[in-house]
């Protein structure tokens, strides 16, 4: 057999095979080593995707298709739905992923987009192939936007700036050049509307005024003067289809007879304050969108006749905000917002509906077997949803609080799955715990109290189940037996974990009256204070602990992140990545070699990427790109072999995570024969074996084998 080999690693095996000689089991494991000395293995950290468990993202704005069988929603990009089952048929990624305002021309050629940076750019796009057309600068501080029914000019509104300029422009969408400004005497003009004819252009402002210019001439044809209370909406203004009138939002709503300058007829609203109308096809319904306030649980959509004012009815939807509405020739009437209902609105009856509001995940939690994970969502949803990690399904899923959900975890035993979160009570959130049956989320108890503030940290089992830790602005510690409330553990910032045998907890405490705070080791049972580290800068997590608490892992305010010596509090390594603005996610992998930490990256626009660092010396692994807003959750499974991520937008997704580098067994700052050694001492073994050593085991399939040996050798002498 001849050894193809590189010189050096030539020389490395005969070393080794003399060493190994006097082992029974040398020769097997060295015709293993013969086989894996050529190999280069690199470390990547890429991640391979499994499953994902997408959610109704939540629309900003609806607009019906020609054909009447689909409409466009505008999502993360603008989606092609079906009218009669609301599925997607073709989805655009647009490169603005939440557009701040949207316009779509009458034939449905051409979209608009507004962007979110200082540019205040506009992009425009093909709605029938869904291709990019171009960008179009109509010029700083503008409010909403409009196109023309051939989609050929873009009108926009403009108020506020350094020079509180308030005026309509029209740009051209194919040249980029400006076409008309139509200036403003008094008002900030708040909502643009071309009339379906294309030669006017109408402006809501803030005040109530309405003004009617001939746009190619720049000539102002008429204006409506009446007394209005003040408001805030982008569209709020919508010509009827036969261009003789236009209705206004507001309370009350008015439809002008703008021609002659006529009030013809005046709808009363309750709830009052509609904020944005849409008119049917044919001219003969408008529906009203009410304001949604903070304390509002359900929304009604108000249904007139626009020939005598009489109010048809209201379709109720079960969430507090519906940002969009649009009438389909089909006779459906699409509502947009943090739920998609399709409705009949003469039969007032809903059709169909995605029924996941938007949302973001804040917490991601295992089930110790493995085989389930808990994920919560916090803002409108206030879910807790259970998923097969098999096959990524929803195994069952409960309205968790009230209000916010700060997380969600599983009992040592798998048995209970505890949440915290808020309750409504005299008006006013308080924290609440709640214990569900893991199988099938039946409850099974809940407690809190009028003197605890909203839950929005946790909660932890300690170790053996005895205890559970969950924060506000203090850490508190229960009892789950009897629910029992134990103690506060002194710390002005929420977040804290317990240490491995569950004696301890780590969490940050703020200096008073100074911009630092410190690490702290105070003991459960007593509260007395172990262990504290130096200063830092304030606002940073604990992240977590190393399997036998020898290592305690931080970030601090500045966003670094910290590797500690518990036993004598000595900071072991530290390292950071540019443009982090938070970071509070993290897990260690199963041999505690690796930290991956879910991140917000603040860059053109603010992102979510997942980084892994190699502890023992932060050197940088590498970095996966979410498809999140701000720093995603995550969660390790118990055998490490797959990593859960939830995104900003309430998806779930499973990953593979790659085959890392093995670590440096006996802790000497390289990898050499020593650790080798260490690794063929537990070679053969598996989990439950005394001699098993889960460090060496580097592709935690549960037994240490050729595929750790391998991996072992291909970084031997970093």
């Amino acid at each position: 057999m001849t050894i193809h080999a590189e010189p050096a690693a030539r020389t490395r095996f005969i070393s080794t095979w003399r060493t190994a000689r006097k082992m029974p089991y040398a020769v097997p494991l060295t015709l293993a080593l013969l086989l894996v000395l050529s190999a280069s293995a690199t470390a990547q950290f890429a991640l391979e995707a499994r499953w994902t468990q997408p959610s109704y993202r939540g629309t900003y704005r609806v607009v019906s298709a020609p054909d009447g069988e689909h409409f466009y929603s505008f999502e993360r990009g603008i989606v092609l739905r079906r009218t009669d089952n609301l599925q997607v048929e073709r989805t655009l990624r647009a490169r603005v992923d939440r557009p701040k305002a949207v316009a779509v021309s009458l034939d449905r050629s051409t979209a608009a987009l507004q962007t979110n940076n200082m540019e205040s750019r506009v992009e425009l796009y093909n709605l029938g192939d869904g291709s990019f057309r171009r960008y179009v600068f109509p010029g700083h501080y503008y409010q909403t936007m409009a196109l023309s029914p051939d989609g050929a000019a873009l009108a926009t509104s403009h108020s506020g700036g350094p020079a509180q300029v308030a005026s309509v422009y029209v740009t051209s969408t194919t040249t980029g050049e400006r076409l008309a400004e139509l200036g403003y005497d008094t008002g900030l003009p708040i909502a643009v509307s071309f009339s379906n004819g294309g030669d006017h252009v109408a402006a809501l402002d803030y005040d109530g005024r309405v003004r009617v210019w001939n746009w190619r001439t720049a000539e102002l044809v008429r204006s409506l003067e009446a007394p209005f209370r003040k408001f805030y909406t982008s569209h709020g203004l919508e010509f009827t289809p036969d261009d003789q009138r236009i209705v206004i939002a507001g309370d009350p709503i008015r439809v002008w007879r703008w021609w002659d300058g006529g009030v013809e007829l005046t709808l009363q609203t309750d709830p009052p304050l509609v904020h944005r109308v849409a008119v049917s096809a044919d001219g003969a319904i408008v529906a009203g969108i009410p304001y949604s306030g903070p304390a509002r649980v359900e929304t009604r959509i108000p249904l007139w006749s626009l020939e005598t004012g009489e109010l048809l009815g209201s379709l109720t939807e079960p969430v507090e905000s519906v940002g969009s509405a649009a009438f389909c020739a089909d006779g459906a009437l699409i509502l947009g917002g943090v739920r998609l209902g399709a409705w009949d609105y003469l039969g007032q009856t809903l059709l169909h509906s995605l029924d996941t509001p938007r949302s973001a995940v804040s917490s991601l939690s295992w089930s110790p077997d493995g085989v389930r994970v808990a994920a919560t969502s916090r803002y409108t949803d206030r879910r807790l949803t259970v998923f097969d990690h098999g096959s990524g399904e929803t195994a069952w899923g409960r309205i968790a609080h009230q209000s916010a959900v700060g997380g969600a975890s599983f009992s040592p035993d798998g048995l209970v799955l505890a949440t915290c979160g808020s309750r409504i009570a005299s008006g006013s959130p308080h924290g609440e715990i709640c214990l569900w049956d893991s199988s099938d989320g039946s409850p099974l108890a809940n407690w809190g109290g009028n003197s605890f503030p909203t839950f929005t940290v946790g909660p932890v089992f300690s170790p053996d189940g005895t205890v559970m830790l969950v924060g506000d602005l203090y850490s508190r510690l229960f009892r789950v037996q009897d629910c029992q409330f134990i103690r506060s553990i002194p710390s002005a910032l929420a977040g804290a974990i317990f240490s491995p045998d569950g004696q301890t907890v780590a969490s940050y405490a703020r200096r008073s009256g100074q911009a630092t705070a410190y690490l702290r080791l105070t003991r459960v049972s007593d509260d007395a204070l172990v262990r504290v580290f130096p200063d830092r800068p304030a606002g940073g997590f604990p992240l977590a602990m190393t399997s036998n608490g020898d290592r305690l892992i931080a970030s601090d305010g500045a966003n670094r992140i910290q590797v500690w010596n518990v036993a004598d509090a000595e900071l072991v390594s530290e390292f950071s990545a540019d443009g982090v603005v938070s970071q509070r996610a993290a897990a260690l992998t199963r041999d505690d070699a690796y930290l991956i930490v879910g991140q917000t990256i603040y860059a053109d626009y603010t992102h979510g990427i997942v980084r892994a660092w190699r502890i023992r010396d932060g050197t940088f692994v590498g970095e996966f790109t979410t498809d999140s807003h701000g720093a995603p959750a995550l969660s390790l499974s118990p055998d490490g072999a797959t990593l859960v991520i939830g995104d900003e937008d309430a998806n779930v997704s499973g990953y593979a995570v790659p085959r890392l580098p093995p670590a440096d067994l006996d802790g000497d700052g390289d990898v050499d024969l020593t650790d080798l050694l260490s690794l063929l001492r537990s070679f053969g073994a598996c989990v439950g074996v005394p001699s098993y050593e889960p460090m060496a085991d580097f592709d935690r399939n549960g037994c240490v084998d050729l595929r750790d040996l391998s991996a072992l050798l291909s970084i031997w002498g970093a």
